[in-house]
């Protein structure tokens, strides 16, 4: 008899625990199926929109997105896919613009032009390259109307010289400050565009550009 009562004893004192270890192994599996579920619906958004801001030709953020899915789950081959064509882009991107500054910074218009047209049939929303686009025609433009200037407009030619050559050094000078402002360095940009005020007062690209270099500067201070 009282070895029956020592093993109901003993079996009431496993029993608690073994429910409760299943219990906690429940609750386990649950939280793993939780997180499970919040790192798909992740997945799902980030692919999402990588692929709308990559058929918006928005690379750079595509990018981002597409790499926030990589960092999820490694294996998943479509993001990767597209991780890689965005950049290939954004990367083709940069470089078609970059060679565009240093062809408008040697006044090559026409070399420049063609740069800048790569770089908006990749992405038209590129905001940097509309002006130089518009610079390039304005040059290209000054240049062939020197062609139909008469011998006798001596004085006229002289002016008209003047205007390019300051118009050249104004936008070559405008170029070498967006390079450096591109490596960060804010306060060579912001010397070299007041520059340009001193050869044209009155432009709203230096200005605008010495806004951004400075508010630059202040975020760089705050950190």
């Amino acid at each position: 008899m009282k070895k029956i009562i020592i093993i109901i004893f003993v079996f009431g004192l496993l029993f608690p625990y073994q429910a409760s270890s299943l219990e906690k192994s429940d609750q386990g599996q649950e939280n793993k199926n939780i997180n499970l579920q919040k790192k798909e619906i992740l997945i799902d958004h980030y692919y999402k929109e990588g692929t709308i801001l990559y058929i918006r030709r928005e690379y750079k953020i595509a990018s981002y997105m597409f790499q926030q899915v990589m960092t999820l789950d490694s294996n998943y081959r479509k993001a990767k896919e597209y991780l890689n064509k965005a950049s290939e882009k954004y990367n083709k991107i940069n470089k078609y613009y970059c060679d565009g500054i240093n062809f408008v910074a040697k006044a090559e218009w026409l070399k420049a032009l063609d740069k800048f047209k790569k770089t908006l049939m990749l992405n038209p929303r590129f905001e940097d390259a509309h002006p130089y686009v518009k610079i390039c025609y304005d040059n290209l433009g000054a240049i062939n109307n020197n062609f139909n200037i008469k011998p006798e407009l001596t004085t006229s030619k002289k002016k008209t010289i003047f205007i390019e050559s300051k118009s050249n050094a104004t936008t070559s000078l405008l170029a070498n400050g967006i390079q450096k402002y591109r490596y960060q360095d804010y306060k060579g940009a912001i010397k070299i565009w007041n520059e340009v005020l001193k050869f044209d007062p009155d432009n709203t690209q230096a200005k605008k550009y010495i806004k951004r270099a400075e508010y630059q500067l202040d975020n760089k201070k705050k950190k």
